[in-house]
């Protein structure tokens, strides 16, 4: 890549999909599973991102104020472009109802990032005078793999440690003095049987 070339992606796109996450809860859970906060090439935008994707692990809805409150705390709010910068990203969309289509772009985006990349790093292996092709070749394919099948599940390779946490979390959240099930007026059956 020429110095004078940005790699590829879109801020407008970015930024309406972190407005969908500020906008709405439900969106930005759908957003969550399917774009890694890697995918985003604006370090503002992946700093804003991370702090939505903290929140949620811990049952909090990500909001603008609370996210301005989170980057505040953590003395980022300035890398994060300014309070008014954050506070303005929800107003790059009308509706968090679109936030297929700029997940589908900053998606697409990132790809061609990585695709870029990989791409730099075989040109850089194939001119080394000890290496063999095969070896180039199987680099190539082993991360153009991992990117395609990124691609068919939607998501990120996450540890299962950290889904299992994630899983443990939101149902101890969801229990804290609820009980489940039916009540059956037998007090130590129902003690056992509530969450």
């Amino acid at each position: 890549m020429t110095p004078d070339r940005l790699p590829p992606h879109s801020p407008e796109a970015e930024q309406g999909l972190l407005g969908c996450c500020l906008l709405d809860r439900h969106a930005a859970a759908e957003i969550l599973d399917a774009i890694p906060g890697a995918a985003f090439y604006d370090l503002r935008h992946r700093l804003v991102y991370d702090h939505i994707r903290g929140l949620s692990e811990h049952q909090i809805e990500p909001g603008v104020v609370v996210v301005c409150q989170s980057l505040i705390e953590a003395g980022k709010i300035d890398e994060a472009g300014g309070l008014t910068y954050v506070s303005s990203l929800q107003d790059s969309t009308p509706s968090a109802a679109s936030w297929q289509y700029f997940a589908d772009i900053v998606r697409e985006k990132w790809d061609l990032r990585r695709v870029i990349k990989l791409s730099g790093k075989a040109s850089s292996d194939a001119h080394e005078p000890e290496i063999e092709a095969l070896s180039v070749i199987e680099g190539l394919d082993s991360g153009l793999t991992e990117i395609v099948s990124q691609r068919a599940t939607g998501s990120e390779i996450r540890p299962i440690a950290d889904l299992a946490r994630a899983a443990i979390d939101s149902w101890d959240a969801q229990c804290q003095g609820i009980a489940g099930g039916i009540m059956t007026g037998f007090p130590d059956f129902d003690t056992v049987t509530q969450c």
